[in-house]
């Protein structure tokens, strides 16, 4: 049996959120760390805060509440953009896929449920169905994997949806990385 390196970053990423899922953090940054060659040091990692006071702004200053986006995708990826449009302002929590909360992947896995469409319940499981999709051709129901530990999905104009990290809240926000994308819908768009 041969492993590619792309299953063996699976497999490792597998691995991390077990790791993450023993500890109760989530493991975007520390994969993120982890594959660009530096010395991860989980404990080090560092989230930012917030006040009851800043629930509903993202960190960038993106609002979360009223989004007031509107896409133009139509049919399943209309559907599932949608659904997690509506989900803005909930907060991030490890493992959760709704309805009160969300993490990364159950954000997305929801969102393509209301739509009919069955994806994996993980990150590094979700990145290997569909079909490939570069940044260039991106269109909006995509699902965007800015790293191996994260996902979001794409809106159009450099916007994604997502459900970020412990201490944050679903947001609309610029797309901040691109390790690869998937696309899971029929990629139809109405004008």
């Amino acid at each position: 049996m041969s492993l590619k390196t792309r299953d063996i970053v699976f497999l490792l990423v597998g691995i991390v959120c077990i790791f993450a899922a023993l500890t109760g953090d989530p493991p975007a940054k520390f994969v993120t760390a982890s594959l660009k060659g530096k010395k991860p040091d989980y404990k080090q990692i560092q989230f930012p805060q917030i006040s009851l006071g800043s629930l509903g702004k993202a960190s960038n200053g993106d609002t979360t509440a009223n989004t007031g986006f509107v896409s133009n995708a139509g049919g399943a990826a209309g559907q599932a953009i949608s659904f997690a449009l509506a989900q803005v302002g909930k907060p991030y929590k490890w493992g959760a896929t709704g309805p009160n909360s969300f993490d990364c992947s159950g954000l997305t896995q929801a969102a393509f449920k209301s739509a009919g469409i069955s994806l994996p319940r993980t990150t590094y499981l979700q990145a290997a169905i569909g079909k490939s999709v570069s940044k260039a051709n991106l269109i909006p129901g995509d699902l965007v994997f800015p790293d191996p530990g994260h996902v979001q999905i794409y809106l159009g104009n450099g916007k994604v949806v997502e459900s970020p990290h412990t201490g944050a809240n679903v947001r609309v926000t610029n797309m901040w990385g691109f390790w690869i994308a998937r696309r899971v819908t029929g990629g139809v768009i109405s004008v």
